[in-house]
């Protein structure tokens, strides 16, 4: 392991957390995460803020996620921490007072079906984002937009977002997505993933929409985990977020948490919709499902070509 890399993704962490002297942490792991933990503890020295491991007076969050469950059930039990703790969480995402890393470990490396040294050096070339500029016009173009279409493969479909809040995603690592949640009963027709989500067994995912519900789907492997994942709740069978992929040092490796940062790519989520319109859709569920090389309209202005940024 590359020391100098792991102290600059500790680094970035902690600037992306604004973090202060002073300031209450508390570092939360799923899998084997302790060199970073490491890391992060000798900063803390350096800079004067506090790690903890109880839940007194804490004003920011750390997740490390090396290890991703198949479980459906709540996001708690997906990432084994207590339901009070899950729901700490999410509120203190949204006054973005939290930073989650998915981290590379040996299990995300097995289940990506690569090796560990090739997962590390995926993950820390992600660190650098180097067209932020297109990230700037596409949140603006999709801020000021009405309507968005997309077309490609066993795909069109088309849905709203008139008067909704675009937004760069600054919580999680790796960086490199814009998101805005659709109006929720607006979404209609198909589309097609074309990009496995390999810890849940699912390929091949087409989902057929109506008024914004997901009417009928179908996918290879494992069809039980798409039927669970779209009728866990009420919020579940709608979209919660739309995003495109603006990150040229990732590409799809069939682990959605990084696969949607890739460039070019889009995702939408079925369930809970975060960001500046957190809560327009809630849900206990929250499953990206990303597809290569779309073309997207906004208002009938192309702004991806076949997965390439034309604005």
């Amino acid at each position: 392991m590359n020391l100098k890399d792991e102290k600059r993704l500790a680094v970035l962490l902690l600037a992306q957390l604004e973090v202060c002297e002073g300031d209450n942490i508390r570092i939360i792991t799923k899998g084997d995460c302790k060199s970073l933990v490491k890391t992060l503890h000798e900063l803390s020295k350096i800079m004067g803020f506090f790690i903890k491991n109880n839940s007194n007076n804490i004003n920011k969050y750390v997740c490390i996620i090396g290890e991703v469950s198949p479980s459906l059930d709540s996001p708690a039990k997906r990432y084994s921490i207590s339901e009070d703790t899950c729901k700490k969480i999410y509120e203190e995402s949204l006054r973005k007072k939290l930073v989650t890393v998915f981290y590379p470990t040996k299990e995300l490396a097995r289940i990506a079906g690569i090796s560990l040294a090739d997962l590390r050096d995926l993950f820390y070339s992600s660190l650098r984002l180097e067209n932020i500029g297109e990230a700037n016009r596409l949140e603006k173009s999709l801020s000021d937009g009405n309507v968005v279409r997309i077309t490609g493969e066993k795909t069109n479909v088309t849905f709203s977002i008139q008067r909704r809040r675009a937004s760069i995603e600054q919580i999680n690592i790796p960086q490199g997505e814009v998101f805005v949640a659709p109006r929720k009963y607006t979404v209609e027709g198909r589309i097609y993933f074309n990009v496995p989500i390999k810890e849940l067994g699912i390929f091949d995912v087409c989902l057929y929409f109506s008024k914004g519900k997901v009417k009928d789907y179908s996918c290879s492997g494992k069809p039980k985990i798409l039927e669970k994942i779209i009728t866990k709740d009420s919020g579940s069978c709608y979209v919660g977020e739309f995003g495109v992929g603006f990150n040229k040092n990732v590409i799809p490796i069939g682990l959605s948490v990084i696969d949607e940062k890739s460039y070019g790519t889009i995702h939408l989520a079925l369930g809970q919709s975060y960001g500046n319109e957190s809560g327009i859709n809630n849900s206990t569920m929250h499953v990206d499902f990303v597809k290569t090389k779309p073309n997207v309209f906004v208002d009938g202005k192309r702004i991806l070509q076949g997965g390439t940024f034309v604005i």
